[in-house]
């Protein structure tokens, strides 16, 4: 994640490797590790990563061991979504001290999969309140854990 001075705008920098390589257990957790995003703005996409890595310790996949079609399928897209999110510009919100009325909502959901739970404070800009111009205060995205089994 990096702040853009002159638009004041958070924005996402994801490089990510074009050579053609052997997608391994090793390789995933690598790029994974290499994801930062302190606000959590991304959680929604990054969970299915680590969904991803979840499947790999449940099928018992050796560190360099070529990952199942499906799995690579699914992290090939993954990939594709996250040099997608270079375009992603998410304006940095100021809140407005003499607001006399501050509002914080809140939002929680959950699969057999993952769980999110997300507040927010809506800002408002030239006295119109705008939900698409939001502050987040707390964003939590997490994959449920599973027992492993030797």
């Amino acid at each position: 994640m990096q702040w853009n001075q002159c638009q004041d705008t958070f924005q996402f920098l994801c490089n990510l490797d074009t050579e053609s390589y052997v997608v391994s257990k090793r390789v995933i957790l690598s790029e994974v590790a290499r994801l930062f995003d302190p606000l959590g703005l991304l959680g929604p996409v990054i969970v299915i990563a680590k969904l991803i890595l979840q499947d790999l310790w449940q099928l018992a996949i050796q560190w360099n061991e070529s990952v199942p079609q499906d799995i690579h399928t699914r992290w090939i897209a993954f990939r594709t979504q996250m040099s997608n999110s270079n375009q992603l510009k998410i304006p940095r919100v100021k809140f407005n001290v003499h607001q006399p009325i501050v509002e914080v909502h809140g939002f929680c959901d959950a699969s057999q999969c993952s769980e999110l739970a997300y507040t927010f404070a809506p800002s408002s800009v030239s006295t119109t309140i705008t939900s698409s111009c939001c502050a987040q205060s707390l964003a939590s995205h997490r994959s449920k854990p599973f027992r492993y089994r030797d």
